[in-house]
């Protein structure tokens, strides 16, 4: 419970106060770095959950680009095996106790955007920070569900900034 509370009346306010006031340039990597913080603050009991997260992000990038570039099926099934080792890992290891929060959430959306490159349906995002916002943005973890990887891409290059539609 003091989570929520240190969430919606630290956190929050302080985030979006700097949000709304940076220029759009700056917008994509202070999101990346608030979903970074709120993360840290989410695992602080075991922070090596932040280190594997931006691990399996940066491999995920590196990956989705080769997979763009030569749709090496050996790179696509084997990227799709070491996500699902992971996830089976840390749900049978002590019983899912020491699964990293949101874990399950960030490998099914890293497999969603690999499948999309590997049958063409997407390219691949050629901005690491753009993808670590797709992969890590923490309104997405908030609300679920998992979402269109190529949607995802889309508003990270061309959202809208406003007061006025904070609300929606």
């Amino acid at each position: 419970m003091d989570n929520i509370f240190l969430f919606i009346f630290n956190f929050l306010p302080i985030f979006l106060a700097i949000y709304y006031i940076v220029p759009a340039k700056l917008k994509n990597p202070i999101l990346l770095g608030g979903s970074i913080l709120y993360y840290y603050f989410a695992v602080s009991s075991a922070p090596i959950a932040l280190v594997l997260l931006l691990c399996i992000t940066l491999l995920a990038y590196i990956v989705g680009r080769l997979i763009d570039t030569g749709k090496n099926p050996i790179v696509f099934w084997g990227s799709i095996f070491a996500l699902l080792t992971i996830l089976v890992f840390f749900k049978i290891y002590d019983g899912g106790k020491h699964l990293p929060s949101g874990l399950s959430f960030y490998l099914f959306q890293i497999a969603a955007y690999l499948i999309r490159i590997y049958r063409g349906q997407m390219e691949a995002e050629s901005n690491l920070i753009c993808f670590g916002n797709q992969i890590m943005m923490f309104p997405k973890l908030l609300s679920g569900p998992l979402s269109d990887p190529a949607s995802l891409k889309e508003q990270s290059h061309s959202r809208e900034h406003s007061l006025s539609d904070f609300h929606g």
